[in-house]
């Protein structure tokens, strides 16, 4: 899908909380990457996935990769035909054992290809977006978690002090900031 086949022209109107250049594929497909506080849902066509800042009280869900690094953002792809909220519940069961509770959307990431898309790319190209939302935990079901993952290590709630602490990316940290 190119960019003239969706109107992107509603982000000229809005200001980008966060920005960053980030490499994907092992350092191959470089993006330029903004996050925006906005109740706007953007195109349907180019929401690939969707997040959650997941909170229990004052704490907040981190999620700690197999390299060690950190982020605040659980969840994952829409599958065909799902809801936004489905893909949420569904993710949030996947990698941290919990639903939400109630979630709100507060956001999104838009993320726009540096480079041409790679033959056989399945995926919104160039320009896609990740919805983020903000939820209090709902039901801990520790079954539902995925048993092995290639990309979580583990996944605790922590106190908002500590999270802050963290080493963050410029994103989760500007969301985190936004939401607290």
């Amino acid at each position: 899908m190119s960019r003239s086949d969706t109107d992107l022209s509603f982000l000229y109107k809005l200001t980008p909380i966060a920005r960053e250049t980030a490499l994907w594929a092992d350092g191959t497909m470089p993006l330029d990457v903004c996050a925006y506080i906005s109740d706007r849902v953007p195109p349907a066509s180019l929401v690939s996935s969707v997040r959650c800042i997941l909170r229990r009280g004052a704490d907040i869900m981190v999620i700690e990769d197999f390299k060690g690094d950190h982020h605040i953002l659980p969840g994952g792809r829409c599958e065909p035909g799902e809801e936004s909220e489905e893909t949420l519940q569904r993710e949030l069961l996947e990698e941290t054992g919990w639903t939400a509770h109630s979630p709100v959307l507060v956001g999104f990431t838009y993320f726009h290809h540096l480079q041409p898309a790679p033959e056989g790319y399945k995926y919104p190209h160039p320009d896609f977006f990740q919805l983020i939302y903000v939820s209090e935990a709902g039901e801990h079901r520790p079954d539902a978690m995925e048993e092995e993952s290639e990309w979580e290590k583990a996944a605790d709630f922590r106190p908002a002090t500590n999270v802050r602490s963290l080493n963050l990316d410029p994103i989760n940290r500007a969301f985190l900031e936004a939401n607290l």
